[in-house]
């Protein structure tokens, strides 16, 4: 599944795979949400104090949390609880990079996901 956002974590497209994973339309979410819409509010807290252990920062902004190593140039492949449209939950490896401009100048974000 591939999931492109604006700088600001504003779903910008949102693929075929994504629609069918998560139950959710590209006109349900394009423009309208972040994709904090999937994440669970506990693994974001959780990974907030990850991250503060880590680089010794506080993270306040939700999106930011989850797009912190992408834009520090660190390429992951985490392991997150995604929820459906439906409220289930289903396991996804995630990994964020950041969308550069021609000035280096960061423009969104794409969100690369295997549900597993």
């Amino acid at each position: 599944m591939l999931i492109v956002t604006d700088k600001n974590g504003l779903i910008r497209f949102f693929n075929p795979e994504a629609s069918h994973i998560t139950g959710y339309t590209e006109d349900e979410l394009i423009d309208q949400q972040t994709p904090l819409i999937f994440h669970d509010r506990t693994e974001i807290e959780k990974i907030r104090k990850e991250l503060f252990n880590e680089f010794g920062t506080t993270i306040r902004d939700d999106f930011e949390v989850i797009t912190e190593k992408a834009r520090r140039n660190i390429l992951e492949e985490a392991e997150y609880k995604y929820r459906r449209k439906d409220g289930s939950i289903f396991p996804i490896s995630l990994t964020i990079t950041v969308i550069w401009d021609k000035n280096q100048q960061v423009v969104g974000y794409m969100g690369v996901g295997i549900d597993i």
